[in-house]
């Protein structure tokens, strides 16, 4: 087998592993949870914050569940374009995270 693969599947799975784990941790978090480290968010705008939290962790639960999905549907489906198909599960959910945080954001706002 090689070694390639492995390194490539064992860092694909880590992060995806990172992503679920972020996610567990924003699920239960009494604070809002933030997509990024700038974001300037008040707890008082935010009406529901455990309901907030749930959705907005389980966000980058799926995410990281489509890291992991895609490197074992590079696994299966084991050919050169293997890699390509694991970047994809990858990168494709990138601009959809932001576009639900905003939705969430909204639907959470006093």
């Amino acid at each position: 087998m090689n070694a390639g693969k492995w390194i490539f599947t064992v860092i694909f799975v880590l992060c995806g592993i990172v992503m679920i784990m972020i996610g567990l941790y924003q699920r239960r978090s009494s604070v809002p949870a933030k997509l990024n480290s700038s974001e300037d968010l008040d707890p008082e705008e935010i009406r529901n914050i455990p309901d907030y939290n749930r959705k907005h962790g389980l966000m980058f639960i799926v995410y990281g569940a489509v890291i992991i999905g895609g490197v074992f549907l590079s696994w299966i489906f084991s050919s050169q374009y293997s890699a390509v198909i694991a970047m994809i599960a990858c990168i494709l959910p990138i601009p959809f995270l932001p576009k639900y945080h905003n939705y969430l954001l909204q639907q959470h706002q006093k």
